[in-house]
């Protein structure tokens, strides 16, 4: 694996933790690992079948974007991810009567 800057993952065990983390979490971040000066965050947006087809992220400079704010932007974030799906897959199916 590549490193770009010195927070990048390159050992495949801290992968796989982060990985579990990302799953337990819902959301995913970036911790300047490409870029050492942005933060992202990001989080699935789902199908009614539960298969991730998209996904809400956020990409900001670290200096506004501190780690102390990733649990809230968490949250806004996947409430975005929510209302895609709402209206994609919930308004869908009222509309065609399912």
């Amino acid at each position: 694996m590549e490193k770009h800057t010195e927070y990048t993952i390159t050992d495949i065990d801290k992968l796989r933790e982060e990985l579990k983390r990302v799953e337990a979490l819902g959301y995913a971040v970036d911790e300047r690992e490409y870029n050492k000066d942005v933060r992202c965050l990001a989080v699935p947006v789902r199908d009614n079948r539960g298969v991730v087809v998209a996904s809400v992220g956020v990409t900001a400079p670290a200096v506004t974007f501190p780690k102390s704010q990733i649990p809230a932007v968490a949250e806004f974030a996947k409430e975005a991810a929510r209302g895609i799906y709402r209206d994609t897959y919930q308004l869908s199916e009222k509309r065609l009567g399912a």
